[in-house]
């Protein structure tokens, strides 16, 4: 067997990690890959076709894209960045968020439980189909307390009344 041609360099995959500030563990929960393909990844780059995760890479740098070209029609890079975070950090928290808009989204607002690439798309195309109904989304930064493990930890801790 040949040696596989690299389809999307080390650098891209690094460049998406520092730009969403993703760490291992989170790059590999956002494309649904195991931790050892993610660490491939930012070694090597993606060698060969390897489902759709290509396709969602050109995807997510398209949005980057547009967000930085502009943020005034589409929305900012760091509202896309926040969303990112979000949904691999604590998926429920996006899902919230679009509850309200139950009504207008239906069944479609279940494609947000996951945790991964898709679900970034679809609150993308919601916030876009929203505004055009004149009902414009506003996403929250992720919240301080969210961000790091020891954090939830703590105020899992206090609210089982653990932590005097």
């Amino acid at each position: 067997m040949g040696k596989q041609d690299v389809v999307v360099p080390a650098e891209v995959i690094r460049k998406i990690q520092e730009d969403f500030e993703l760490d291992k563990y989170e790059l590999a929960t956002f494309f649904g890959i195991s931790l050892r393909s993610a660490i491939t990844w930012l070694e090597s780059g993606i060698k060969g076709q390897r489902g759709f995760n290509i396709a969602m890479i050109e995807c997510l740098l398209a949005l980057q894209w547009l967000a930085e070209k502009d943020p005034e029609h589409f929305m900012t890079f760091n509202q896309l960045k926040s969303l990112v975070q979000k949904l691999v950090r604590e998926p429920s928290l996006v899902f919230l968020e679009f509850a309200s808009y139950e009504e207008d989204l239906g069944p479609a607002l279940a494609t947000l439980k996951h945790p991964k690439l898709s679900s970034v798309f679809m609150a993308v195309i919601f916030i876009l189909y929203l505004r055009i109904k004149g009902k414009p989304v506003r996403l929250r930064e992720m919240p301080r307390i969210f961000q790091e493990e020891e954090d939830v930890i703590k105020l899992l801790m206090r609210s089982l009344g653990e932590d005097k």
